[in-house]
């Protein structure tokens, strides 16, 4: 088995991409992996839970290309290892998607809730005040996206 190089305090999925991307090479023709990569979590005791994870994580990362042949061995070829770098972009990709997703969110349910209380009694201009505040956060938001 491959040699796991990951600090205890990393995430699950990012040392079982390092464990599969090692044993991945250790296995590899090449730079090229044919056979069953649902194995290589048998051969390591990985869950196959963190299947789609582990797979979407190193392709993501540019670490491998993945084709798929159902009912026949996966081809798989060997891009770089897991870096420490790839998982810092991805995280800040994945936090401005998230930031911007639950922002959204956000602003939708306390524009709901506030919709809700001007009918029950906020007044015109509490309701405008609180909207102009919410636009001074979204344009600060913006602003700090562009710069980014």
């Amino acid at each position: 088995m491959a040699n796991m190089h990951t600090p205890k305090s990393e995430l699950a999925v990012v040392k079982h991409s390092r464990a599969v991307y090692d044993e991945l090479q250790a296995r590899s023709d090449n730079g090229v992996f044919a056979g069953s990569f649902v194995s290589i979590f048998d051969d390591l005791n990985v869950s196959k839970n963190y299947y789609k994870a582990v797979r979407d994580l190193l392709t993501r990362a540019g670490c491998v290309r993945y084709d798929p042949h159902p009912g026949l061995p996966s081809t798989i070829l060997l891009i770089h290892p897991l870096r420490d770098t790839d998982l810092q972009e991805l995280a800040r990709e994945d936090l401005t998607a998230t930031t911007r997703e639950d922002t959204l969110r956000e602003y939708g349910e306390r524009l709901a809730r506030l919709e809700a209380q001007s009918e029950q009694g906020i007044s015109g201009s509490q309701l405008k005040s609180i909207l102009k505040n919410f636009e001074d956060r979204i344009a600060k938001l913006e602003s700090q996206q562009g710069e980014s």
